[in-house]
């Protein structure tokens, strides 16, 4: 999903998005001040809008060429740095 709103929308304003599968909901974090890291940004959004023992899947923005994927599943958490590059 990531990959395809990139894509579409480029990477330079991409912003920090969650996607809670169970409830089929997809949340983006709009308006970070300039300065204010993503990833914590990213991690201060999931702790207000998961519930309890809830999968989620958060991508966000770490430079102008990588974004971070963090997986949370039955409490286990996963993470991985995804290369991107800029549609021509």
């Amino acid at each position: 999903m990531t990959y395809n709103v990139i894509k579409d929308g480029g990477f330079g304003d991409y912003q920090p998005t969650a996607c809670f599968p169970e409830r089929r909901v997809v949340a983006v974090l709009t308006g970070i001040p300039e300065g204010v890291d993503h990833e914590q940004a990213a991690l201060a959004m999931i702790a207000r809008d998961a519930k309890p023992g809830e999968e989620y899947l958060l991508a966000f923005k770490v430079d102008a060429a990588r974004f971070k994927g963090i997986r949370h599943f039955d409490g286990e958490f996963e993470e991985d740095m995804f290369h991107v590059e800029e549609p021509e």
